[in-house]
């Protein structure tokens, strides 16, 4: 599991809608949103924890998330993010809006291969 950067603790989390079920859940801007959205009874999309890195990516709608390892924030809509390494960032008006395809995995735009490639 990822561990929270400092600022993290300074700012708080946030309410999360995820898109596609319209489930609502509040985050804590330490925990991974994969793990809230679980939680909350939302099927996400994963591979990490069989190894299948960027199986959970999945377009923010709107709202802002801080990336748990290097404490960096990211919020343009369309971005894709990594649900197991971003928890929520400050307060969400409306909401932090995941958009998840039901129970079905978000397909990243690249295919895995380049992306561990891009990485290396």
């Amino acid at each position: 599991m990822p561990v929270p950067s400092a600022d993290a603790d300074a700012t708080p989390g946030g309410r999360v809608r995820f898109e596609r079920s319209g489930i609502e859940a509040d985050a804590s801007a330490s925990v991974p949103l994969l793990e809230t959205g679980e939680t909350a009874g939302v099927a996400m999309p994963y591979g990490c924890r069989r190894g299948i890195c960027f199986g959970c990516l999945v377009p923010l709608v709107h709202g802002r998330v801080r990336n748990l390892r290097t404490g960096e924030l990211h919020g343009e809509p369309g971005e894709l993010i990594q649900t197991c390494v971003n928890g929520a960032a400050g307060p969400l008006a409306p909401a932090l809006a995941l958009a998840l395809q039901g129970s079905r995995p978000v397909a990243p735009s690249a295919p895995l291969k380049e992306l561990s490639r891009d990485i290396d």
